[in-house]
């Protein structure tokens, strides 16, 4: 039976524990690209080998892999578990308040760095089936946290639709054999488990959700057509958007 075969029925034994706060519910799996990240080495070959048969975004350095029985402090690895430790100095930005509703420098720069950060965020995956589901769950949460009225309304509702159409899309072609996650980066933790895209959709499903990054950008700048005040502002927005495009043709 392959490693792939084994995936599902083994998926609840990934412990995905880690020592900060916050640690993913039962069930789900929890990737931590800034604290250690318990994986039981079973799983090793589904996530491409490294150190101990466990790797997250990148080999740790040496010295960064001790075995389960080297851990001093309670609780810190269950029996059978490798102990990895991400590299360091992974991190993102910050949230930024993003409750303006009158346009101003601060507020759009606010919102162009949440927005740009979404990719940089998912870039940190340890794989890239989650990358779709990943921005779509960076842009909810954007969305989240913007005023329903004002001047950056209609960014909301742009931002919200291609959120909502990445989401579908994902859950369209979701991987059965791999469990959904969430990804920790600093202190900041995706909201929900990412949903996977299955190996034979994944080239076809970044093309989509290039597509809808493009309508989102569309949109954008036709919102403030008939706005010189907006017309600048939007036109960041939407700059910030495609630029989550080169994440999705990396891949």
């Amino acid at each position: 039976m392959t490693p792939r075969h084994l995936a599902r029925p083994l998926a609840c034994l990934l412990l995905g524990l880690s020592l900060a706060p916050g640690a993913a519910p039962a069930g789900e799996t929890a990737v931590d690209n800034n604290a250690f990240v318990y994986i039981p080495d079973v799983f090793g070959d589904i996530f491409g080998g490294g150190v101990s048969g466990t790797r997250l975004s990148a080999p740790p350095a040496a010295g960064d892999a001790t075995s389960a029985s080297d851990a001093t402090s309670p609780g810190e690895a269950p029996a059978g578990a490798t102990v990895v430790r991400a590299p360091a100095g992974a991190s993102v930005g910050l949230p930024g308040d993003l409750g303006a509703t009158t346009i101003s420098a601060d507020a759009t720069q606010r919102l162009v760095s949440r927005v740009a950060d979404a990719s940089r965020f998912c870039r940190l995956l340890p794989e890239s089936a989650y990358a779709v589901d990943c921005l779509s769950e960076q842009l909810e949460s954007i969305v989240r946290d913007m005023p329903t009225t004002g001047e950056y309304a209609d960014a909301r509702t742009a931002l919200a639709t291609a959120a909502r159409d990445l989401r579908a899309l994902a859950e369209r072609n979701a991987d059965p054999a791999l469990p959904t996650a969430r990804l920790r980066v600093g202190g900041q933790v995706s909201s929900r488990p990412l949903t996977p895209i299955r190996p034979e959709a994944r080239a076809s499903a970044n093309q989509q959700a290039i597509a809808i990054l493009e309508e989102a950008e569309t949109v954008l700048l036709r919102s403030a057509e008939n706005s010189a005040r907006r017309r600048g502002h939007y036109d960041r927005v939407a700059l910030a958007v495609g630029s989550n495009k080169l994440l999705l043709r990396s891949l």
